[in-house]
């Protein structure tokens, strides 16, 4: 059995524009988002307030 071609998505279709994760680990909320234009992530310990945010990494 064969897959169909993908059609095109209908008028005004909303995309993916950007995918992130967020992880409680050790007493630590680390936290992931990736879109077009970079990665960018933090990890801070629970209770406190967040630190800066880290530059885009890209590549």
């Amino acid at each position: 059995m064969q897959n169909p071609s993908p059609q095109p998505p209908p008028p005004g279709a909303r995309r993916t524009i950007a995918v992130g994760t967020t992880r409680h680990l050790g007493g630590r909320t680390i936290t992931l988002r990736a879109t077009a234009a970079g990665v960018t992530g933090s990890i801070r310990r629970e209770g406190h307030a967040p630190a800066a945010p880290a530059p885009a990494v890209t590549a």
